[in-house]
């Protein structure tokens, strides 16, 4: 239903939509029994469907492949067929793996906003999983339930189906959170709001961890020392859903918004006036405008677009004396 419910939106968000939508169908009906089956047909196809949403498409056959090895190395013992089964899945979701990874499509003017060394990627990585607050630190607290709820399934012997389903699904979204904060860690301002659909999967993905967590306590200390820790995971989202989504929030942004319309106007009308293109660098608001400032400065250099910027930007008129007799 999610395409069908954003079909007036913009092809990117429509992007994001259909990311979620065909990873976890793949998940799903690949899954969903132990054989190749119609549904493990459908699954394959929303695995290729998957590839030509976004870059990060061939997370799902990652986690795919990442299930279905983990069950071959603790699972030696189960039958021909089973055997069959996992080895076709790892083969074919390897290849959707290799595929998606070769159609990943170069995006120089977006090289600004990559993380260009390890701290800023492990600060894109904890806000993927601090949303909706801001702070990396939150996020990296977050991750731990997360990790957690795998560490504890994968020293089993074997997995029920759902507890498969949920591992492959949550292997996923950090999947997803990787390529995010390799692709937009070098950002420092909060995410825009076409990623907030995958965020907020996380966000419910992470209450679900904490909820299986706290199911497997025993004892009234540790009962409480989880309830505690539960109740600390539910105040500090609702202090940054407030922080993000109220009326004080919403003006906020609006007055920054205005401020930096100004610098950016400014800035680009002293480089219409002096040709200087630092300018353009010195100004960190116009990388709102352009992230590549030297494709900017070719932009603003080109006369078919000069002749239509608007007046506040625009080529101040030259008025010079004329001799007359």
């Amino acid at each position: 239903l999610q395409p069908i419910l954003y079909f007036r939106s913009s092809c990117l968000l429509s992007a994001f939509q259909l990311l979620v939508l065909f990873g976890l169908a793949h998940l799903a009906l690949t899954w969903a029994a132990d054989r190749c089956d119609w549904r493990w047909g459908l699954g394959t196809l929303a695995g290729i469907a998957a590839l030509g949403t976004l870059g990060s498409g061939f997370a799902s056959a990652l986690a795919s492949v990442a299930l279905a090895s983990w069950r071959l190395v603790r699972e030696r013992d189960a039958s021909a067929s089973v055997q069959r089964f996992l080895l076709l899945t790892l083969g074919v979701n390897l290849a959707l793996v290799v595929v998606g990874f070769a159609l990943v499509a170069p995006a120089p003017h977006h090289a600004a906003m990559r993380a260009h060394s390890l701290f800023t990627f492990l600060r894109g990585f904890g806000r993927v999983f601090a949303w909706p607050e801001t702070n990396p630190l939150v996020g990296i607290a977050f991750v731990l339930p997360f990790v957690a709820v795998l560490a504890a399934g994968s020293r089993r012997r074997r997995l029920e189906k759902p507890d498969a389903m949920f591992g492959a699904v949550l292997a996923w979204y950090g999947a997803q959170a990787i390529a995010l904060a390799l692709a937009r860690g070098g950002e420092p301002w909060p995410f825009p709001p076409r990623y907030h659909d995958l965020l907020a999967l996380g966000l419910v993905l992470g209450l679900v961890c904490l909820l299986r967590l706290f199911a497997a306590l025993r004892g009234p200390r540790t009962m409480l020392a989880g309830g505690l820790v539960l109740a600390g995971w539910l105040v500090v989202v609702g202090h940054g859903w407030h922080a993000r989504f109220t009326e004080v929030r919403v003006n906020q942004l609006l007055e920054q918004r205005a401020a930096l319309q100004v610098a950016q106007v400014n800035a680009v009308r002293a480089y219409l006036t002096s040709g200087n293109r630092t300018t353009l660098v010195d100004e960190p608001a116009t990388r709102f405008l352009h992230q590549d400032t030297n494709l900017l400065a070719d932009l603003l250099d080109n006369a078919g677009i000069r002749a239509h910027l608007p007046p506040a930007v625009r080529f101040p008129l030259r008025f010079e004396p004329e001799a007359t007799e």
